[in-house]
């Protein structure tokens, strides 16, 4: 499945780790920038051990979110510091790991509800609250891994590095050193629909040659 993460290189670091290690880290739900990620109604008079039993779900399980799009101009603003970051295209597959899920993110204006009557559903609703967001988020087109380990690195793959239209030139060439030769660095431009597209290779000025 191909997929892209954006990233801002403000924390050089945390890029320089998926390009020098191949591997993603993932939050806890509490972490990321939506405020009502994991949120989640239930009738009044429901069980506490129900209720206590899915927040502990909620918790055990770490996400790392991908989005199928590539193009968009809100998702280069939002999650790659206002073009000044990277887009980063990979393969991702289902590894055989347990307690780990591919999930593509259903969009809704409602928040998922339980009650005593879905006690069946106990052990399932973490993964399905967490599988779903607010209808405001649905430009994101995301996937999102579920496991307990904080970093997915088997079955996941670069193929590929986009750099921001405003990625200074400085960063362009630390990618560019970092990077393994075998993966492709592309500038970007935007098209006439507004839509970002993929441009010429890119190549440091000064001819420096990639460090791996």
């Amino acid at each position: 499945m191909k997929l892209y993460k954006y990233r801002s290189l403000q924390k050089f670091d945390f890029v320089a780790d998926i390009l020098c290690k191949q591997r993603f880290h993932a939050s806890s739900f509490f972490d990321l920038n939506d405020p009502m990620e994991g949120l989640f109604e239930y009738e009044e008079g429901t069980k506490k051990k129900y209720i206590d039993a899915i927040v502990k779900g909620k918790k055990k399980l770490r996400i790392c979110a991908f989005s199928k799009d590539r193009k968009n101009i809100l998702l280069w603003a939002h999650y790659a510091d206002g073009f000044k970051g990277v887009c980063i295209e990979v393969d991702l597959e289902v590894p055989q790991w347990e307690d780990y899920e591919i999930v593509t993110v259903e969009y809704s204006s409602r928040l998922l509800s339980f009650s005593n009557n879905s006690q069946h559903l106990v052990s399932v609703m973490p993964r399905k609250i967490l599988s779903q967001k607010n209808s405001v988020w649905k430009y994101e087109k995301e996937v999102r891994t579920l496991s307990r380990d904080e970093y997915i690195h088997d079955g996941v793959s670069v193929k590929s590095i986009l750099l921001g239209l405003r990625t200074p030139e400085i960063l362009k060439e630390a990618i560019f050193r970092i990077t393994p030769s075998y993966i492709p660095i592309f500038e970007t431009h935007i098209s006439d629909s507004n839509k970002i597209e993929k441009g010429k290779p890119f190549a440091p000025a000064n001819g420096v040659e990639r460090d791996r």
